[in-house]
């Protein structure tokens, strides 16, 4: 499907998910809007060349979505230079949480699935699946508080070098856990908003009808005293 600069891979959209790119990029940044039910997330493009489609998730159920692409002018102005609508009826509500997307990135080779496999290569249940990622990631991983100091918030989480290193901030600890998880066949979504009044990131898994929040920061660093999360995105 093709609108203005916008192209979209729509053949997967009952597996809850899409693909998209600028067929004409030039050297201006791009942002794509997802808006479906009176919920929409802004998504910068990273990769524009003919062969750098990325994947992104349709989170908000189903529906009519619209996926915009804009352009930046000049400053923080941009223009919409493509537009495409989506009539969107998922196969599972949990469709969108068992494959990779621009904030949860893997593939099956990555050196996180392959763990996660081995982890899981007696399980036969997907709550024991849950119990073993999460046991490993609580052994393995630590909190990166120098990356923690610097990073901003536009930054996408880096699985492989969680993974590689044994350490991270919170989304890329979150999205690690997500990553595995969905490689075993778990519904799982990276959600980004605030525990109390912190910025942070955490995961939820969703097993046999359940939403379940689980925060791997808080049971690294042993914090037992949030009182509030707050999504504002999930993916």
């Amino acid at each position: 499907m093709i609108n203005g600069k916008l192209y979209i891979g729509a053949d997967n959209i009952a597996n809850g998910w899409f693909t998209a790119r600028n067929i004409k990029p030039d050297s201006h940044r791009n942002k794509l809007r997802v808006a479906a039910n009176g919920q929409s997330v802004f998504y910068d493009l990273s990769l524009y060349g003919v062969d750098g489609e990325e994947t992104f998730p349709l989170q908000f159920g189903d529906g009519r979505y619209t996926v915009e692409l804009y352009r930046n002018t000049s400053g923080s102005r941009y223009a919409v230079i493509g537009r495409v609508n989506l009539n969107v009826k998922l196969s599972s509500p949990t469709a969108p949480y068992l494959h990779p997307n621009q904030y949860v990135d893997y593939t099956s080779e990555s050196p996180c699935t392959l763990k996660a496999a081995e982890l899981c290569k007696n399980c036969t249940s997907s709550a024991e699946r849950v119990a073993q990622v999460r046991k490993w990631i609580e052994s393995n991983i630590v909190y990166d508080y120098i990356k923690a100091a610097k990073v901003g918030k536009s930054v996408l989480p880096d699985i492989d070098d969680c993974f590689r290193r044994r350490m991270g901030i919170c989304q890329d600890i979150a999205a690690l856990m997500v990553a595995m998880l969905r490689s075993q066949g778990v519904p799982a979504s990276l959600v980004i908003g605030y525990a109390d009044t912190k910025y942070h990131a955490w995961v939820r898994v969703y097993i046999d009808d359940e939403v379940r929040t689980y925060d791997p920061y808080a049971a690294i660093i042993h914090k037992k005293n949030v009182k509030k999360y707050t999504a504002l995105r999930w993916y």
